[in-house]
């Protein structure tokens, strides 16, 4: 292997590890938002869930009276 080729694995192996790390990171400050507003979050996700149910109960009763 010459010694450009090296060069060029090792930094390529250098920049899948800044990317990976940096990833981490990133994905580790989301989650620290989450834990800090997780009764927010439970708030909205507990809305949406009981919209689409509320959504599709009222699709589905339209459908059985239909028939």
């Amino acid at each position: 292997m010459a010694y450009s080729e090296h060069i060029e694995k090792v930094a390529s192996v250098l920049q899948t590890s800044t990317y990976t790390i940096s990833g981490g990171l990133v994905a580790g400050d989301w989650l620290s938002v989450l834990d800090s507003h997780a009764a927010a979050f439970g708030v909205v996700l507990g809305m949406l869930t009981f919209t689409t149910n509320l959504v599709f109960q009222w699709l589905n009763h339209r459908v059985i009276v239909k028939k």
